[in-house]
């Protein structure tokens, strides 16, 4: 039998601590050059991978820090796809993350449950060992078949969750761009938006020079209006870009944003709502001349 090299075991180790994503990690490599591949680790030994790609003018402009929609493949979303490939044109660095998987921290969150609910109270009274008292079973298989489709929400449980490792992941990107210079571009698209915002109000996350928003939203009333008034009580300047096909909850809260900024006086906030295109290449030249502009007018 042959020896198996530092080299194999380093492979077999990070193919298992990848977990899913060792799958991303294979296909990743098919099209994209492995230097611009990065796993990065965060400071619960969880591994996750990110893309990153130099800028190419010689003049640093500073780094993006891309975060797709949850629950999404890295490079398989047309409009953070193409920032990822072209930011470095104008000057910016860009590192595109991995996010979280809803389903897997659902599996653990409901494991962690069970487990407490199976471990005995010590407090609680002694019970009857031979007490053979039927106890009447209302989930049937009928109650339970009737919730099987209803749609995802967003929890206390499951944000604070998902805050937590989005978080984890941004503090090792941060310290990944350390050794880059120039401004911090945060670039984020979808339900990330919510969970990126709550992470810079609570300083978790270093505050950012400008924040770009790609169709942001939260599929919950509550939430959404909430992460309204946060936006527009932010400091620092955000672009908020629609498309006119976008989700309709981005659809339905995107006056209520604009009334918000103005109430806060916010007048570093701008919204775009983008005519739809059928050719996602010139949709993608919208949104990066779109950034362009919004971030020389705020001085980056």
């Amino acid at each position: 039998m042959s020896a198996t090299t530092g080299s194999d075991t380093t492979k077999s180790t990070l193919s298992e601590q990848l977990d899913i994503g060792s799958l991303l990690f294979q296909d990743l490599k098919r099209y994209i050059p492995d230097q611009n591949i990065k796993v990065l680790e965060t400071v619960s030994n969880n591994q996750f991978i990110a893309l990153h790609k130099e800028q190419t003018t010689g003049i640093p402009k500073g780094i993006a820090f891309i975060l797709p929609d949850i629950n999404q493949t890295i490079f398989r979303q047309a409009t953070t796809s193409a920032l990822y490939q072209d930011l470095d044109n104008y000057g910016w660095t860009s590192i595109s993350l991995t996010m979280p998987y809803v389903a897997e921290i659902r599996t653990k969150l409901t494991a962690e449950q069970n487990q407490s609910n199976t471990q005995p109270d010590p407090e609680a009274p002694n019970t009857n060992a031979n007490d053979t008292t039927e106890v009447e079973n209302t989930d049937t298989p009928n109650n339970y078949a009737e919730y099987q489709d209803v749609p995802t929400t967003f929890d206390d449980a499951l944000n604070e969750q998902l805050e937590l490792e989005i978080g984890e992941r941004l503090d090792s990107a941060f310290n990944f761009a350390r050794s880059f210079p120039g401004f911090y571009l945060m670039i984020c698209e979808g339900k990330s938006c919510f969970w990126l915002t709550n992470l810079i109000e609570k300083n978790i996350v270093p505050q950012p020079d400008a924040l770009i928003m790609i169709g942001a939203h939260m599929p919950q009333k509550e939430l959404n209006l909430k992460f309204a008034e946060q936006v527009a009580k932010a400091e620092y300047p955000v672009l908020d870009i629609i498309f006119e096909r976008s989700n309709h909850w981005a659809i339905a809260v995107k006056e209520w944003r604009q009334k918000m900024a103005r109430k806060n006086f916010k007048t570093n906030y701008r919204q775009r709502e983008l005519t739809y295109f059928f050719d996602y290449k010139d949709q993608q030249r919208r949104v990066i001349k779109e950034i362009y502009g919004f971030t020389v007018a705020v001085g980056m």
